[in-house]
């Protein structure tokens, strides 16, 4: 009888262990212990208002034409792509 138990109580350790995800097998968990992030910078209209730290609500946009080059492997890359 104690064999049996000792048995069953082994599987259900070891069941209840199973059903246990561990922290970095789990998607939604994205980091313990962090603090919220916070932007480090602050953008300003001109030099004046970043000497008295007066910062601008506006948004930066990033609309507008951009140009990209894929490739496959880094040596196929474009080597002097900044030059105009």
């Amino acid at each position: 009888m104690k064999i049996i138990v000792g048995i069953l109580t082994v599987l259900f350790i070891s069941s209840v262990k199973a059903q246990i995800q561990p922290d970095w097998e789990n998607p939604q968990i994205i980091g313990i212990n962090k603090e919220p992030t916070t932007a480090t910078f602050s953008s300003y209209k001109n030099e004046a208002d970043a000497l008295l730290f007066k910062t601008t609500d506006s948004e930066i946009s990033l609309n507008g034409s951009w140009k990209f080059n894929w490739v496959a492997k880094p040596e196929e890359r474009p080597v002097d792509f900044y030059k105009l």
